[in-house]
């Protein structure tokens, strides 16, 4: 990977008045040339700035000695900081910031200039890792070089570049940019979480497009209510979209009204139900396929889609309108005949609906429903594939919001005939507690702590015709207990399971 060297002087321009530095001519010549610019203190190497940035649960004020051992020439954190340490390093140029977080895409641009040429960012509850996705293959069916960032990781022509979370942090993400560009990518789809967007990892990024899912109940232990969960989504449009930029919005969300003010002078794209330019005017189902109904901009299409879930309708519709946003009004007609017949070709996002094999005649998926709202879409999803029984196993993450258990047991209590609730991210709570909560709402359940053992129950007690559902990991591949991540796949799971009992 590619980047600049930076000198100290550059790297003060860009701080503006509102810093101040501590350096003593031996630390001036030391810092003259800068190499590169690290958050963490164990991939510092010699000539670079390490920024002490304050964590809810880490502080970089703690590590700061380590970067220096390795080599940090350049030291970024708050006042206290530097006025502490400066004395004893006096090979060290240390520069206090009030606010150093958000100066982590502003310095992190000096060494990591490259973009590729067109930035989409998509946030919502639900869906934003299907549609990334879905972006990156239409955009590659169309000839483009692209790439999508998210929860599944950076995928790039087939291949997964990294694995990380969901919005990467300002620093993380120039440094995929830079990767990108030099592989050739010029378009890039990445998922905006709300606590992305809270914690500034966008800081400094303004995307061409921007695209709005859905909202519904989620991370209410960070946000502390829903309006400040709104709050952080709406600042993708409020802060990191241009001004001159379009936004593809979900019309069904109840709270359109609020998302639509916050885009400002952005040209707004409407699709759903309600969509004025991007309607859905029916969904039909026909074994593993659907086929869509739809009116765009006022002509009349008809989408095959080898995916299942309604959801994944809406999904393919936003990607296809926030591609059709980044062409010229003259190409737009052309363009969007060619993705409504390249839409059949889409292949399904890992975890999601994904299926994981078959047993006595049934169906068995993974999928990474979490949320109320997305467990409930899944078993309705499924519903339409099968008249027998629709199984389901799942459990809710500790140390999360505890309100979620009580709804996601109503809907498997409403939704589903055969339920077995299990441990899911328990971490630091006693999982049998959470358990039983969930059980409080959905009294049919059985209930089987192990993962794996309730895995293979619920595969084993399948008849003819049913559906299993495995909801909560998805394409995750750990189970999160205390401070350990331990090894842990429900595909693998499933896979295991069926070797076992078809030898």
């Amino acid at each position: 990977m590619i980047n600049r060297t930076v000198r100290l002087d550059d790297l003060q321009s860009v701080l503006g008045s509102d810093h101040e530095c501590f350096l003593s001519s031996a630390s001036s010549k030391t810092a003259a040339v800068l190499t590169d610019v690290f958050l963490d203190s164990r991939e510092v190497s010699a000539g670079s700035v390490f920024m002490a940035l304050p964590g809810a649960e880490l502080n970089g004020e703690d590590f700061v000695e380590d970067a220096i051992q390795r080599g940090a020439v350049v030291i970024i954190a708050d006042k206290g900081v530097c006025q502490r340490l400066s004395a004893s390093h006096k090979n060290v140029t240390f520069i206090s910031v009030k606010n150093p977080r958000a100066l982590v895409g502003t310095i992190a641009d000096l060494f990591y200039p490259e973009k590729p040429k067109t930035l989409v960012a998509v946030t919502g509850t639900n869906g934003k890792s299907s549609v990334v996705d879905f972006i990156r293959q239409l955009w590659t069916l169309l000839g483009i070089k692209a790439a999508s960032l998210g929860t599944i990781g950076t995928l790039f022509e087939g291949e997964r570049l990294s694995y990380g979370l969901t919005t990467m942090d300002a620093l993380a993400l120039r440094k995929e940019f830079a990767l990108l560009v030099e592989k050739g990518v010029t378009h890039v789809a990445m998922e905006a979480s709300s606590h992305g967007l809270d914690q500034q990892r966008l800081c400094g990024i303004e995307v061409d497009i921007s695209a709005f899912t859905n909202i519904s109940h989620e991370h209410l232990d960070y946000h502390k209510n829903f309006k400040n969960y709104l709050d952080a989504k709406l600042m993708l449009f409020k802060k990191h979209t241009k001004k001159q930029g379009y936004a593809v919005l979900n019309a069904d969300c109840a709270q359109i009204k609020a998302i639509k003010a916050a885009c400002g002078q952005q040209r707004i794209v409407l699709f759903g139900r309600n969509g004025q330019d991007l309607c859905i005017e029916k969904i039909e189902f026909v074994d593993n396929l659907q086929r869509l109904f739809v009116r765009f901009f006022g002509r009349q299409y008809q989408i095959e889609l080898p995916l299942m879930g309604w959801f994944q309708g809406y999904n393919v519709v936003c990607a296809i309108g926030v591609i059709i946003a980044g062409f010229s009004p003259d190409e737009r007609h052309e363009k969007l005949e060619a993705l409504i017949k390249l839409a059949k070709h889409l292949k399904p996002v890992p975890g999601r609906l994904e299926k994981a094999g078959s047993y006595n005649g049934a169906n068995i998926y993974v999928d990474f429903a979490h949320t109320p709202d997305s467990l409930e879409a899944v078993l309705k999803a499924v519903r339409h594939q099968t008249d027998q029984r629709i199984c389901v196993v799942f459990g809710c993450g500790g140390n999360r919001d505890s309100t979620k258990r009580k709804l996601m047991g109503e809907i498997a209590e409403n939704a589903a005939d055969y339920v077995i609730i299990t441990d899911d991210n328990p971490r630091f709570e006693d999982p049998e507690k959470i358990r039983k909560a969930i059980k409080r709402y959905c009294p049919k359940a059985h209930e089987i702590g192990d993962r794996h053992l309730a895995i293979r129950q619920a595969i084993m007690d399948l008849n003819p015709g049913d559906v299993l559902v495995i909801a909560g990991k998805g394409h995750e591949t750990g189970q999160i207990r205390g401070n350990q991540v331990l090894p842990f796949s429900d595909v693998i799971a499933v896979q295991s399971v069926l070797e076992e009992v078809n030898k």
